[in-house]
């Protein structure tokens, strides 16, 4: 299958398009509804370009539906014909691509974040493979800065106070990364604790710590 190259926003299209068949107007409300839209910060028209470019690409397919069908289902006047979207095995083949595709070197941060908020449907694995892969391009980045010359070596004192702010911001940046890396694997575990079947041995282990103390075990008691 030929592989699709996909930009954030189209991405975050494609995103919703698979759920289920959607027309354009409900697709750009969502975009713009989703917390992709605090990162990227799309408008109406850029959301609309980007799906008919999906659909250019082979990535969705859409039909259009006729008014006086859909006035016999829901009992409304239409005056226009509304043309609904769905996702097409390439377009799902595209997305899982995006997903879960390496990091690059220089990592687009809107980008990186955009991938996390639609991997849903990919599972916390997919979820875990982001975090690692960002964990690693942080280290590499730590031990770029501890080779950059120690600023006694620039020539005037403005150079060399030029490199200490770029040097500190950037390990305060790898710092936060670092700690909002450890946060999301904290969430993503307590998320997976709470999907873990209850099993029967469970289930009578935790009734038996949950018996009020000298009560009987009916088990016992049979």
């Amino acid at each position: 299958m030929t592989t699709v190259e996909l930009k954030p926003l189209q991405a975050i299209v494609l995103a919703f398009s698979i759920q289920r068949r959607l027309y354009g107007y409900e697709i750009v409300d969502l975009v713009e509804q989703s917390v992709c839209s605090t990162v990227l910060k799309p408008t109406r028209t850029a959301a609309y370009n980007a799906l008919r470019r999906l659909q250019q690409l082979g990535c969705v397919t859409s039909d259009i539906e006729d008014a006086t069908q859909r006035q016999r289902v829901t009992k409304r006047r239409w005056d226009d014909h509304r043309r609904w979207y769905r996702a097409t095995p390439t377009g799902l083949h595209a997305y899982q691509q995006w997903v879960t595709r390496k990091l690059d070197d220089e990592p687009e941060r809107a980008g990186v974040l955009v991938r996390i908020a639609i991997a849903a449907r990919l599972g916390t694995p997919a979820l875990r493979k982001i975090l690692h892969e960002c964990e690693e391009l942080s280290n590499a980045r730590e031990e770029t800065l501890q080779a950059v010359p120690t600023p006694n070596s620039c020539p005037t004192g403005i150079d060399a106070l030029c490199n200490r702010l770029v040097i500190a911001e950037r390990r305060l940046a790898l710092r936060g990364i670092r700690e909002w890396i450890g946060a999301a694997r904290h969430e993503i575990d307590a998320y997976e604790r709470q999907q873990e079947p209850v099993g029967p041995d469970r289930s009578s282990r935790c009734g038996k710590l949950l018996r009020p103390a000298g009560s009987c075990d009916p088990e016992k008691a049979r």
